[in-house]
């Protein structure tokens, strides 16, 4: 009877001693699988919103997206285009922290008066058409061929793209609280551009 109470002892403490030193093991495995989930959470709620376009208080053209937070190999495979530019820039991989990409469109409608320019051509003055126009944003500067058929313009167009990325934080109500995502937001300074497309990855590390 005696034994039997000495091993069920020893028995007992075996397992208290596996338990705690097993604890921190189990408990890195449920942070890493929580940490897992809550980035798939987040990550479907980014494809599911899309992109949000807008204008600024100054009338300019702004778009905005939630972070994908991706690993390595994950972007690697489902961003080909990026990962190409990546490693023709030689930068690793393994030491990249987030990536981003906008597609921006520029129209213009201008009105430019044509005037006329005299050139010499074999020692005769002949009359071409010109035209000229400068603002802020863009150059267009031009002339029509000797026949009219042809036009070679030079056109200089100007714009900076500023980025911003904050914390969006969940909301029940009017109370905000902890972290929906993380948020990119680009604006064109250009008020002939736009942005049509953007995204921006986040690897994990």
């Amino acid at each position: 009877m005696k034994r039997n109470r000495i091993m069920i002892k020893v028995i007992r403490d075996i397992i208290v001693t596996v338990l705690i030193l097993g604890l921190p093991l189990l408990s890195g495995v449920w942070w890493k699988s929580n940490q897992e989930v809550k980035r798939l959470r987040e990550d479907k709620a980014a494809l599911q919103e899309g992109i949000t376009l807008f204008k600024t208080r100054d009338s300019l053209n702004a778009a905005s997206v939630l972070r994908i937070k991706q690993e390595r190999d994950e972007f690697k495979q489902y961003n080909a285009g990026l990962n190409q530019t990546v490693e023709s820039l030689n930068i690793k991989l393994k030491r990249l922290q987030s990536a981003s990409q906008t597609a921006v469109e520029t129209k213009y409608e201008v009105k430019v008066q044509i005037k006329d320019s005299i050139v010499i051509r074999d020692s005769v003055p002949e009359l071409i058409k010109c035209l000229s126009y400068k603002d802020a944003w863009i150059d267009i500067e031009g002339c029509f061929g000797i026949d009219d058929t042809t036009f070679s313009p030079l056109i200089v167009s100007r714009d900076t793209i500023k980025q911003f990325v904050d914390r969006v934080p969940r909301q029940f109500w009017f109370i905000k609280y902890g972290t929906k995502g993380i948020r990119q937001t680009i604006v064109t300074s250009n008020p002939y551009s736009k942005p049509v497309y953007t995204e921006y990855i986040e690897l994990k590390r």
